[in-house]
């Protein structure tokens, strides 16, 4: 029978390096300072976190302001612009032009009004003729 090879042995791991004592002193200064600057890092950006927090508040609340402030100004605005365009139609010719005409217009019809039932007043026998033509007939 053939004799099978065993795995050759893997070498032995050398040894650990020991600290000496002042090696094992800074390593402990050196963990202490990274811990300080972690700790201080985590104060500034909670500090930092609520600054901004803060700003933000203050930012929010302005703009509402601001935008409550621009509203009514634009609305006080365009009502003082309506005003003044309205105040400037109507002192206007053409607005004077308006209103006679209807007045004309009213006043003639009222006045047609009153012929029409003074027409309609009139005694008329039977055998009268209408006093206006008929609508497509002859007179």
């Amino acid at each position: 029978m053939p004799v099978k090879s065993q795995p050759a042995a893997l070498p032995e791991p050398a040894p650990a390096h020991q600290a000496s004592g002042l090696e094992q002193d800074h390593i402990n200064q050196a963990l202490q300072a990274s811990q300080t600057a972690i700790d201080a890092i985590s104060t500034v950006v909670t500090v930092s976190s609520w600054a901004l927090t803060i700003l933000a508040i203050a930012i929010g609340v302005i703009a509402l302001w601001g935008w409550k402030t621009l509203k009514d100004e634009a609305g006080e605005k365009a009502k003082q612009i309506a005003n003044d365009r309205w105040d400037a139609y109507i002192k206007s010719d053409e607005f004077a032009a308006l209103v006679k005409n209807r007045i004309d217009t009213a006043v003639r019809s009222e006045k047609l009004d009153l012929i029409m039932q003074k027409l309609d007043e009139i005694p008329r026998d039977a055998g009268d003729a209408p006093p206006f033509k008929e609508k497509g007939g002859e007179r």
